[in-house]
């Protein structure tokens, strides 16, 4: 699922690691530099694919909402 390696490079950029990523189930889940922890679902549609992201705990450097733009503008570009 390209969702998923996009979102992979995303978080790595802004130094987050990736401690899961299950391409079958289209899930992610990242610790952030923060140590909050971040997942990804994805499911793919007639459409594209339809996202779903979460945050536990602080995000102060905004990486989820990076990363929801960063994927928005993948997906219409």
């Amino acid at each position: 699922m390209d969702v998923l390696l996009q979102s992979t490079a995303v978080l790595r950029h802004f130094g987050a690691r990736v401690v899961r990523c299950d391409v079958d189930e289209g899930t992610l889940e990242a610790r952030l530099p923060t140590g909050a922890r971040l997942t990804l679902s994805a499911v793919e549609e007639a459409a594209g694919s339809r996202v779903t992201l979460q945050t536990a705990g602080a995000d102060w450097h905004g990486v989820a909402r990076t990363l929801a733009s960063e994927l928005v503008q993948g997906a219409s570009g």
